[in-house]
């Protein structure tokens, strides 16, 4: 009687496009976006009874877009890559597959964002307020959805990928947390300098005339993308030989 056949498994080589990933979150952000859309339009409507409205509402909550793909990246980077590795994925299959969800999650909420703008364009449309951006942008019109939607891009790539590095750095020990958020507050100054913005130390270099003061779009293309790339790579660090924790 002969022994039974064994049919050996054979690990991916390369990483698969995570549509769970995408869908499940893009879901969430498209709920997320409409009640924000929503909630800063009101606001933008009361604020308007105790002080002249100069800008969009929607322009100035951006930074609640940017926290919103560092807090679902480092969720990734932390839960899902615990999950994924317990359940038989390799590291390296799953950093690639996570590195795509950045990319594809980025644009995604890019698009909510710059939608975000037309839903907002009746209410400025009626009373009369300048649905302006309220710092330096690659844009000068809210409206001009091709440029709001790649600067959009950008920002929300760098922002997701600082999230996926801190996730999976605070997942292997707190001190490595603690340098990666060191190093992504760095890689976020040095992007600014693309859009012309002079906060933080490194600003000196648009204040001095180093940097030009005004947005360049070689220049913002280049910074997020490489930043991106660089924390990426601080991602793989520290997944790459991460003790897995076992969770009860």
């Amino acid at each position: 009687m002969s022994a039974p056949s064994i049919t050996p498994t054979v690990s991916r080589r390369f990483p698969h496009l995570p549509l769970r990933m995408i869908g499940d979150y893009a879901i969430f952000a498209a709920m997320v976006a409409g009640g924000a859309v929503a909630s800063i339009m009101l606001i933008t409507v009361v604020v308007s009874f105790f002080r002249p409205i100069e800008a969009s509402g929607w322009d100035i909550a951006q930074q609640l877009g940017n926290w919103f793909a560092l807090g679902i990246a480092a969720h990734v980077g932390a839960r899902e890559f615990w999950l994924y590795v317990t359940h038989g994925q390799t590291r390296r299959n799953f950093f690639g597959e996570a590195s795509i969800f950045v990319a594809i999650f980025a644009l995604v909420l890019a698009v909510f964002y710059s939608v975000g703008f037309w839903v907002e364009a009746p209410l400025y449309g009626v009373t009369g307020w300048p649905q302006l951006a309220h710092q330096p942008t690659l844009y000068t019109d809210v409206l001009a959805l091709p440029m709001v939607l790649l600067e959009s891009w950008l920002t929300y790539f760098l922002w997701g990928a600082a999230g996926l590095a801190i996730g999976a750095a605070f997942y292997r020990s707190l001190l490595w947390g603690s340098v990666m958020c060191g190093l992504c507050l760095f890689v976020a100054q040095l992007a600014s300098l693309g859009l012309g913005q002079d906060a933080g130390p490194v600003g000196s270099l648009v204040r001095t005339g180093v940097v030009p003061a005004e947005p360049n779009l070689a220049l913002a293309i280049a910074v997020h993308v490489v930043g991106g790339a660089v924390l990426l790579c601080g991602a793989w660090i520290a997944m790459k030989d991460a003790p897995i924790h076992n969770r009860k």
